[in-house]
């Protein structure tokens, strides 16, 4: 048969909550699938398992601004590897599961009832920590940016302290959700001699840490490993991941920073250069340099004169802005395109630069 009816045969086979992954699934899946273009019948299992194990990477996120969006691609090698490390990690995922399920065995059968665990678990945690959507995040934390500004003017403050560790994992409706935890992460306990504290920590606290080690030591993201543990479908390693984070610091002024980095994990041996295209154009895309230009010698002279001259004031601004711009005409005297010619052309100038400089992306 041909794609388009392999397809529609899988969508009669596959579960209600993957179906949103289908197309891109097969897709993703190329090379492991289909010959030539024809696929088998046979084949149709293959296709639903490789779907669930690609979900996590496939699925939106709530923040989709921080994330690169890329075309996922698995091949041959991908796929050994992905399971060579999940065979690795199996008697692991068994002990976590013993130390909060009691059993070694997957505890849900699908991502619904594993998502509906989640929910409840993190509801049960001390308020400050329980379970908050997206939204009710970014609410909380704006809030927190100008409550703490009195404490923020003795000692630098972190206003994301409390909401700093985070699990994610695959939602039933496609999409990564997140869930915060503010209790005291558990040490990394890998010998199982040493983790009877595991009692200790709220069940969602004790995965959320194990998934967090468990992703260090292999390559694998959370959400596939969280659903490595609750459902038992093995994760695929991911070939790149380019993601964007926004840093929140208070200073003692009270001015509160979010300046934004870009990580770019690579984990394939055979990265290919359209791969490495989409990295590139993803990070330009995050910081966002392709919707506006570049600060240019212009604008860093203005900066520059205007730093020498002081701080723009907040009164006498006429005259401060008129001082200016005759120093920057006598210092540009005779170069006519380089002069301004009011007060108003220069402050617009250096109000751009401040402008780029101080701009933060919506959440």
């Amino acid at each position: 048969m041909n794609k388009k009816e392999f397809t529609e045969r899988v969508k009669l086979q596959c579960p209600q909550e993957l179906l949103s992954f289908i197309e891109k699934g097969i897709e993703s899946a190329g090379e492991l699938l289909g010959r030539n273009g024809v696929y088998e019948v046979y084949d149709i299992p293959k296709a639903i398992q490789y779907i669930a194990r690609l979900a996590p990477h496939l699925a939106s996120k709530q923040d989709d601004k921080q994330s690169v969006s890329i075309k996922l691609t698995t091949t041959a090698q991908d796929l050994i590897t992905s399971d060579f490390l999940a065979d690795k990690l199996t008697p692991w995922v068994e002990t976590v599961r013993v130390e909060i399920f009691g059993l070694p065995q997957p505890p849900f059968s699908s991502l619904k009832e594993a998502e509906k665990w989640i929910i409840e678990d993190a509801q049960k945690q001390h308020p400050v920590g329980q379970y908050i959507n997206w939204n009710e995040f970014k609410q909380t934390l704006h809030h927190s940016v100008k409550v703490p500004t009195a404490l923020a003017k003795s000692s630098p403050l972190r206003v994301t302290l409390s909401y700093e560790r985070a699990m994610e994992y695959l939602g039933s409706d496609g999409k990564t959700h997140r869930v915060f935890i503010s209790e005291p992460a558990p040490q990394d306990w890998a010998m199982p001699q040493m983790r009877q504290s595991a009692n200790k920590f709220t069940p969602l606290n004790w995965l959320e840490n194990e998934a967090r080690a468990m992703t260090r030591a292999t390559g694998f993201i959370q959400s596939s490993l969280v659903q490595f543990v609750l459902t038992g479908t093995q994760p695929m390693l991911p070939r790149f991941i380019a993601t964007g984070h926004w840093e929140y610091q208070a200073l003692p002024s009270g001015e509160v920073m979010q300046p934004m980095r870009i990580d770019v994990e690579i984990r394939s041996k055979d990265l290919t250069f359209n791969e490495l295209h989409q990295i590139y154009n993803g990070y330009r895309s995050l910081l966002p340099l392709k919707k506006s230009k570049k600060l240019n010698k212009r604008h860093l002279d203005v900066y520059q004169l205007v730093r020498e001259m002081g701080s723009p004031p907040n009164k006498a601004i006429v005259v401060f802005w008129k001082s200016v711009r005759q120093r920057w005409n006598e210092l540009h005297e005779g170069q006519k395109d380089k002069q301004y010619s009011t007060w108003k052309g220069i402050q617009k100038a250096y109000s751009r630069s401040i402008e780029k400089l101080n701009k933060k992306d919506t959440l």
